[in-house]
């Protein structure tokens, strides 16, 4: 554990010394909260591990980063390229890291494969809706957890085929751009207050002047469901 971060630790300095405004993540591969089944692969003393023992070394990993002053930005996690995981697991996983280290979640490589559901013969109709309802959930996991900051799909999701977007790209497409995104207009009340109940995350508001102008101020709402008010002074009609 030690000569592992003695290793993490230059990289990140030598990194941060090289761009400091960078944000640098250590990723790891395969964790997983609660699965003790041991993987096919041999440690350097012949052993074998769980995901759930392998999901412990990297938090005791990035924990000695954090005691000797070098942490990471955030912490990366990979998902083995086929899984199909547990989402109790998962937010398990997000919960033990973040309350361990404080660091915010990244998953990193994210691409669930449907070769499991081909070869039992399962018709194509019926995986894609498995698809979506399952990418659905995982996105629903990850997107409200108050540890996690950042999502990247990796490779290809069947979202496209020779005939263009597929069902699972517009379902995609409407959880994250629609149903996910707040969409509000309307008059102010006659003290010039509007209300609007919204997702967590970066706003513009837009108002005409009385020059048939249009205007824009940029703010947030931050995340734990707590009112935000934002005074503006604005000319008046």
């Amino acid at each position: 554990m030690d000569a592992i971060a003695d290793d993490a630790q230059n990289v990140l300095q030598w990194a941060r010394a090289e761009d400091p405004d960078a944000r640098y993540t250590l990723n790891e591969y395969g964790v997983d909260h609660g699965d003790h089944e041991k993987i096919p692969i041999a440690a350097n003393d012949g052993s074998r591990i769980s995901r759930h023992e392998q999901l412990g070394r990297y938090i005791r990993l990035l924990e000695k980063l954090i005691q000797r002053g070098s942490p990471p930005d955030a912490v990366g996690l990979q998902t083995p390229h086929g899984s199909w995981g547990h989402h109790d697991r998962q937010v398990a996983a997000y919960d033990a890291i973040g309350n361990a280290t404080g660091l915010g979640v990244h998953i990193t490589e994210y691409r669930p494969s449907v070769q499991h559901l081909r070869k039992i013969g399962m018709p194509e109709d019926e995986i894609q809706a498995r698809l979506c309802e399952y990418l659905e959930n995982f996105l629903t996991c990850a997107f409200g957890h108050p540890h996690v900051e950042a999502f990247f799909f990796w490779g290809e999701l069947g979202m496209f085929d020779e005939r263009g977007p597929t069902k699972v790209y517009e379902h995609l497409r409407q959880l994250l751009r629609v149903r996910w995104r707040t969409q509000w207009s309307g008059p102010t009340n006659d003290q010039g207050v509007v209300q609007f109940r919204g997702f967590t995350g970066q706003y513009s508001l837009r108002w005409n002047r009385p020059s048939g102008q249009t205007s824009g101020q940029r703010f947030a709402v931050p995340a734990g469901g707590r009112p935000t008010e934002l005074d503006l002074i604005l000319p008046a009609p």
